[in-house]
């Protein structure tokens, strides 16, 4: 039997995101296959119901097949959800706090200037495949994600150590980035700067090991059951592309003692009402609230918050008119009122963006960087009317439709960015 409640996340800019969860009591429209994939024909809520959990395997919606589940490669959240439970860093955040404590890694030290970290690995570690985990994985995983062969989309999440982006961008060699196995079982790494919180990003997907002779024997390695190797404290045992994927208890990981669930089963339902409807009927225990029922959703007494330190924006197509003209992108900067998005469309009690640090981030002193930062985003009227006044003495027009040429706003899929239709700039 699994209790439900209701799940709110958010994003701390200009929108968020609404979740509806369910947990267990130990607390804790499919495309046309390849020819991995099986091709049953089945709609998502069928293909759903297809594979029924135990009461102690948790079942999220992941939405979308994975970008890629090559750690430098995949760089979302349809792929580091997944691969979060897959792998494993060496270090991982704490359960009640988010501050570093080990995980491949038994321990570390930092040099006095602040430059070195050498982290000293656990004994017995392995991989899937039973083979050990090793500092030379860790070397050969961080070098690939600065490597530009590589074409890491996450590759600035190397650039804290020395020589790795002068290496991703054609300026340096590999030999030049600072990270050496001195053994097995200890990793140096060289600083670019002094960076207090790199045992936090050593945590991320994009620093996760990937086992070298896999990687080299084989560029599709992450797409295939068949041939995907992990360190986490979970393992795939099905993979149904753009279906399902199927993660059960890793029993040689290190800290296997300490994992409640027996699996992790990720569906693929991009439908949010088809997703409600397998959560209400118990198949899902994590969904996307629908846009059309939030504000009810939200006012459940099953709902609570939970922060997370993303952000949602829009981006303006620089190469092409209006948005050429650097005016013309600060006076719709300056129209837009983020309270209004954050109250009418997205709802939910959100925080307005005005600035690129999400709140929750401290400074030395223990204050909240955001309420210390200068806002950088804010509407003024009086400003995007200067703006626009600029533009339209430069084109001889004091009328604003003669001004610019027609705007395309492109969106993805995501059911909280189509409630962006619902948005106009009033002119």
């Amino acid at each position: 039997m699994k209790k439900k409640w209701f799940m709110l996340m958010f994003t701390l800019m200009l929108s968020m995101v609404l979740v509806l969860a369910a947990c267990s009591d130990e607390g804790s429209d499919s495309d046309e296959a390849d020819d991995e994939t099986s091709d049953t024909g089945d709609t998502d809520d069928e293909a759903a119901g297809d594979s029924e959990a135990s009461d102690n395997v948790i079942v999220l919606n992941n939405e979308s097949e994975p970008t890629s589940l090559d750690p430098p490669i995949g760089n979302d959240q349809y792929s580091y959800d997944v691969l979060n439970n897959m792998g494993e860093g060496l270090t991982r955040l704490a359960q009640d706090e988010a501050v570093p404590e080990p995980a491949m890694a038994e321990d570390w030290d930092v040099s006095e200037d602040g430059l070195t970290y050498t982290f000293y690995l656990r004994d017995g570690i392995t991989w899937t495949n039973g083979e050990p985990v090793t500092a030379q994985d860790f070397e050969f995983s961080w070098k690939r994600l600065a490597d530009p062969d590589t074409a890491s989309p996450a590759a600035q999440h190397s650039y804290w150590i020395a020589g790795a982006e002068a290496f991703n961008s054609g300026e340096g060699d590999e030999e030049d980035v600072l990270v050496t196995a001195i053994d097995d079982q200890t990793l140096e790494v060289v600083m670019e700067n002094p960076t207090e919180f790199f045992p936090s990003i050593t945590a991320m997907p994009q620093l996760f090991p990937t086992h070298q002779e896999t990687v080299e024997n084989d560029e599709n390695w992450a797409g295939s059951l068949d041939t995907i190797v992990s360190n986490g404290p979970f393992k795939m045992v099905e993979w149904d592309h753009d279906v399902r994927i199927v993660l059960e208890r890793n029993e040689d990981y290190w800290d296997a003692e300490n994992i409640s669930l027996d699996g992790v089963q990720y569906e693929m339902v991009d439908d949010p009402s088809t997703a409600y409807q397998l959560y209400e009927d118990g198949t899902l225990d994590i969904v996307n609230m629908p846009a059309d029922m939030k504000e009810t959703l939200v006012e459940s007494e099953d709902a609570f918050v939970q922060p997370r330190a993303g952000i949602e924006f829009q981006r303006f197509n620089v190469n092409e008119e209006p948005f050429h003209n650097k005016k013309i992108r600060q006076a719709f900067n300056y129209a837009i009122d983020s309270q209004i998005i954050v109250d009418r469309i997205i709802q939910g009690n959100e925080n307005v963006a005005d600035g690129f640090v999400a709140y929750g981030f401290l400074t030395p002193d223990g204050d909240d960087f955001r309420d210390a930062a200068e806002s950088i985003i804010r509407m003024n009227q009086k400003l995007r009317c200067n703006f626009l006044k600029k533009v339209w003495q430069k084109k001889g027009t004091m009328n604003f439709q003669q001004s610019l040429c027609p705007t395309t706003h492109l969106m993805s899929t995501a059911s909280l960015h189509k409630q962006f239709k619902r948005c106009s700039l009033r002119t």
